[in-house]
């Protein structure tokens, strides 16, 4: 699997890749990561993939 990941230099660059969608913020990484460690040990979360609702 081949993949790389560019920091964005501005909002600019961010705009020019994205277009409109809405960046995900911190507390949504957070919220995903409470819901994890919050379940009971019975419950295995083997995966979970974030990203924007609205997708270029």
């Amino acid at each position: 699997m081949s993949c790389s990941i560019r920091r964005a230099n501005s909002d600019a660059d961010f705009t020019a890749a994205f277009g409109k969608v809405e960046a995900l913020h911190a507390e949504d990484i957070a919220a995903a990561i409470a819901y994890i460690v919050t379940n009971p040990r019975r419950v295995a979360v083997n995966e979970i993939v974030i990203r924007p609702a609205d997708q270029p």
